[in-house]
């Protein structure tokens, strides 16, 4: 119950820092902000599996979508896929490791930015996606990296402190 109180505290706070203080932290012409909710959702999934990282990146999509006031569940189901994706590798799980969280961050905001392409943009005709590559989704995926270090070292406490008092042994983590 803690660590479902501690997710929901961690999604609202992202929600709330992407659509107030990060807007005013974006740049380039296409106003690029980082994506606190992809890092959430591949840190949970890489921590504890692909079943609650599904779950974690559906209420956070679904959040989103809520705030957003965009299309009812098209994040919910982006950020679960997102979620199932990366619990593929919480076997992996190593406490202190940052490289790979990093590269399935990038990879998830580059997938993330991929999948809003082909659903919300190239639906209504907007058909360059060299262009769309260029200057949104490689741009973000860098952002959201450099931005991911430090938050990824602080969700990775938070769990620590958190799931300590939970398991004694650490091998019953889900993979």
């Amino acid at each position: 119950m803690v660590v479902v109180l501690v997710y929901a505290v961690e999604i609202l706070i992202a929600v709330l820092l992407k659509t107030t203080l990060f807007t005013h932290l974006a740049f380039g012409y296409y106003n690029i902000i980082p994506d606190l909710i992809v890092m959430i959702v591949v840190a949970a999934a890489y921590q504890r599996g692909k079943t609650k990282g599904m779950f974690v990146g559906f209420f956070a999509g679904l959040v989103l979508d809520i705030a957003s006031g965009g299309y009812l569940g098209v994040f919910a189901l982006f950020y679960m896929f997102l979620g199932y994706l990366n619990g593929f590798l919480a076997k992996y799980y190593v406490q202190n490791d940052i490289l790979l969280p990093l590269m399935m961050a990038a990879a998830s905001e580059f997938l993330f930015a991929f999948m809003c392409y082909v659903f919300l943009f190239l639906t209504h005709g907007r058909t360059h996606l060299g262009a769309y590559i260029l200057y949104q989704m490689i741009p973000l995926a860098i952002y959201t990296c450099i931005v991911f270090i430090p938050v990824y070292r602080i969700l990775d406490l938070i769990y620590w402190k958190v799931t300590k008092p939970l398991y004694t042994d650490y091998s019953k983590v889900e993979t």
